[in-house]
């Protein structure tokens, strides 16, 4: 595109007399919903715990709007072009609180489990299961940081 005809696009979007925001957001940056809704669930669910299974069961209301919002596009096209980035966008705040659930669960064997209030002295005995060497990475591109 020369530059012509981007002030002939910038002109015509000026005088349109508005900016329309959903179209030029979900023209350029369509994953922008995605990350502003697993941004927003970490948010929420950080500063109001919600159970796994609350998180489930609002994300699964949201996809049978989102199912139900699909299967009726054949009436109006435009409403489902305009309410599913934000559809999905629901559903990643839901995915997002759940991530972050999942990530502060501590495994059975973490050390975690393990601490207490008081201080003792704790010992770990190991064994080495095979032997080290060198990696010697010949030709590889960051071979000079290794």
């Amino acid at each position: 595109m020369d530059d012509i005809q981007r002030q002939l696009e910038l002109i015509d979007k000026q005088l349109r007399g508005r900016w329309d925001f959903h179209r030029e957001l979900t023209g350029t940056a369509p994953l922008v919903f995605i990350a502003v809704g697993l941004i927003s669930g970490i948010c929420v669910q950080h500063y109001i715990p919600i159970g796994v299974w609350l998180w489930l069961l609002i994300c699964a209301c949201f996809f049978a709007a989102g199912a139900i919002l699909f299967l009726i596009q054949r009436k109006n096209n435009h409403i489902l072009l305009i309410s599913m980035p934000y559809v999905a966008l629901l559903c990643a705040v839901c995915l997002g609180g759940i991530r972050l659930i999942n990530y502060k669960r501590a495994a059975p064997n973490d050390i975690s489990h393990f601490v207490k209030d008081e201080r003792t002295l704790a010992t770990i005995r190991g064994v080495v299961i095979s032997y080290p060497y060198t990696n010697y990475n010949k030709g590889w591109t960051f071979e000079k940081f290794s």
